[in-house]
């Protein structure tokens, strides 16, 4: 038997005065979600209430402080494939809230080997697969940097610039993203982090060649317009346009890291901050890489094709092994990881004309 059992912490502060209509909505997800055996409530003088439910999956309660705009939920369900985030997405949906406090627990699991077996216990396998993924879509971004820090200063020249405005403006755009993380990355988090993952694939592993392209239209209107490359206009449009995309690829980074630190949260409350650790060691991976194994061995679009693909890799990995049942997030994604594993086998005649057509042409 299975001892295994969720539990979930709410605390809701409401922007407005708490309204019997919002105890009805969180009341009706549950009663829609799980199974409900039996319900009690009981109004408290001057105010106050407290709901109880007992479940076929165990209980859920909810205390009310209508003088403070603040309600708790405490759900304890001992059914571990019952998804408690969507449930809470749910209930948070239609509620005006000014802010919400929340902790995920796993209860009846002990972390350690069997003495038999010598296997991870579940938890230490959703922990593990985690961290590896974060370890590689950490070094992807930072390498995803790098090939555009490299692609400048072949493109454009002036290296110590190029890097350092490269990292600098990602760094800061990591940190812009981080901070629209919560607007921006609603819904089931899962999926979201599989989108995600195919968006920086697409806008990564192109990012080089968006680049040369950029080049290409400035000395294009250099030539109609009859104004100097090397001046304001040109100069200015080649600097927006270029590092607007480095500042993109840091965007997206940002939101990355908030999502996997929640998503190891959810595991346990100590995984948050082990993904941070290994984020940071995955950056140190891709930023020694770099420059002692993959620059040396790949053609520089090459690079861009083959990080891509392990990041659109990862996302298919999310997809399949975590029950996602979307249809539009699946095949987009097989698209993109076939695109570029055609372009990654076909890399060397591919470098070859992007070459001619974008960067020969201007010399």
């Amino acid at each position: 038997m299975d001892i295994r059992s969720q539990h979930m912490l709410v605390d809701l502060w409401f922007q407005n005065e708490l309204k019997s209509s919002d105890i009805e909505n969180i009341c009706s997800v549950i009663e829609s979600d799980l199974t409900v055996i039996k319900k009690s409530s009981h109004q408290f003088e001057p105010h106050g209430e407290t709901i109880v439910f007992i479940l076929g999956e165990s209980h859920f309660s909810l205390h009310t402080y209508p003088e403070h705009n603040y309600v708790t939920l405490d759900v304890y369900i001992c059914n571990m494939d019952v998804d408690l985030h969507a449930i809470l997405e749910k209930i948070v949906k239609n509620l005006d809230l000014l802010h919400i406090e929340r902790k995920f627990l796993t209860r009846g699991e002990w972390e350690e080997f069997d003495e038999k077996n010598v296997e991870l216990s579940p938890t230490q396998k959703k922990a593990s697969s985690l961290l590896v993924i974060t370890f590689i879509v950490a070094a992807c971004s930072i390498i995803y940097e790098l090939l555009m820090a490299q692609t400048l200063s072949s493109t454009l020249g002036d290296t110590t610039f190029r890097y350092n405005m490269t990292i600098g403006l990602y760094i800061a755009a990591m940190g812009i993203g981080a901070l629209c993380y919560e607007k921006l990355m609603k819904g089931d988090k899962l999926q979201n982090l599989a989108k995600l993952e195919g968006v920086i694939s697409i806008v990564g592993g192109l990012a080089p060649i968006a680049v040369l392209f950029g080049d290409l239209v400035a000395h294009w209107l250099t030539k109609v317009m009859g104004i100097n490359y090397f001046g304001f206009f040109i100069q200015t449009y080649l600097s927006i346009f270029c590092y607007g995309i480095i500042v993109l690829i840091g965007f997206l980074t940002g939101l990355e890291l908030p999502l996997l630190m929640e998503l190891g949260k959810r595991i346990k409350e100590k995984y948050g901050s082990i993904v941070l650790s290994v984020d940071y060691l995955g950056t140190l991976a891709g930023v020694v890489a770099f420059p002692i194994i993959i620059f040396p061995n790949f053609e520089l679009f090459s690079i861009g094709f083959l990080v891509a693909f392990l990041n659109a890799c990862v996302a298919l990995v999310l997809y399949f092994t975590n029950g996602i049942k979307n249809i539009k997030i699946m095949i987009p994604l097989i698209l993109v990881a076939v695109f570029y594993l055609v372009a990654l086998i076909n890399g060397s005649t591919i470098n070859q004309f992007i070459l001619k057509k974008m960067y020969y042409f201007n010399l």
